[in-house]
């Protein structure tokens, strides 16, 4: 499985820069011109198939047929696709698996992501969609996958079919047109968890004011920041750069006494993903104010 970089000028740009052979014969403007992984321009002008192409999926065995959904509420990409890797050989059923991938707003560059949200080392660790625990269990094919903005999930479906019904051969299922073919689907969703604040249990906290260093310390790109009320009090969390700017504010209001747990996304008060670097986390309840600091490391 491989992608493509395309950046859209709707206006004579690439031409003028020489992003794209154009035909002297077109007087079109509007056009795409192509990026590498990096978000690069190319040096010289180039044509579709003389610029490299991006690997989305590293394994040595088969893949093929994929499908793209894009997430607008925080512009990541998921690939799908067929994927052979628990099989025997390509003529054995076939599982899907996906990609994660975002542009990362600091350099342009592509980043390749876990199902858990960390950048993606190894492309040949992919996410698990649709994948039954052994090989000839069932077939899944020919992924679509289509995102939904208000919920921020992905929906992937695929066609499903039992070995037995139809013999091995994906091929045949396909000249057949075999009626025990069905349609399933799956849902994921990229949502980071929000910023609200969360009750713990009782004896997760000791007595008192209490704030815990956030965990995990460093982190990508969430993180966790406990503190215990030892009664009911107006609460502030707010997050800092070290130039003692204000990020975000996380939380801020009346709760009772007790155990609470906050998640910080890395993301400022515009919903904006912020830099790697050290911040700072401040919490003020009532008259009494504790601060420490975390480190981002995307």
């Amino acid at each position: 499985i491989y992608c493509q970089r395309l950046a859209y000028f709707p206006d004579s740009t690439a031409r003028r820069l020489n992003l794209k052979w154009i035909p002297e014969s077109d007087t079109t403007n509007a056009t795409v011109a192509l990026l590498d992984e990096q978000g690069n321009w190319p040096d010289t002008t180039m044509h579709w198939i003389t610029w490299p192409n991006i690997e989305v999926c590293r394994r040595p065995d088969p893949q093929s047929y994929n499908g793209i959904g894009f997430g607008l509420n925080d512009d990541e990409f998921l690939i799908a696709w067929n994927d052979w890797r628990n099989a025997y050989d390509y003529w054995d059923l076939a599982d899907i698996y996906a990609q994660r991938i975002t542009i990362n707003p600091e350099d342009s560059a592509l980043v390749f992501l876990d199902e858990n949200g960390n950048v993606l080392q190894d492309k040949q660790t992919n996410i698990p969609m649709a994948v039954d625990p052994t090989a000839d269990e069932g077939a899944h094919e020919y992924p679509s996958v289509r995102h939904g903005s208000y919920l921020n999930k992905y929906l992937i479906s695929y066609n499903y079919y039992k070995e037995e019904a139809v013999g091995a051969n994906s091929n045949q299922v396909q000249s057949m047109g075999h009626p025990n073919i069905d349609i399933h689907a799956t849902v994921a969703s990229s949502e980071l968890p929000d910023n609200s604040v969360k009750p713990l249990s009782e004896d997760q906290l000791p007595d008192g004011f209490i704030v815990a260093q956030n965990y995990p310390n460093p982190f990508n790109p969430v993180t966790m920041i406990q503190f215990r009320l030892p009664n009911a009090n107006e609460v502030t969390i707010k997050v800092f750069d070290v130039l003692g700017r204000e990020i975000s504010t996380l939380l801020n209001q009346k709760l009772e006494a007790g155990p609470y747990e906050v998640i910080w996304d890395s993301q400022d008060s515009n919903g904006s993903e912020v830099a790697s670097g050290v911040y700072f986390f401040r919490i003020e309840a009532g008259d009494q104010r504790i601060s420490k600091k975390m480190v981002l490391m995307r």
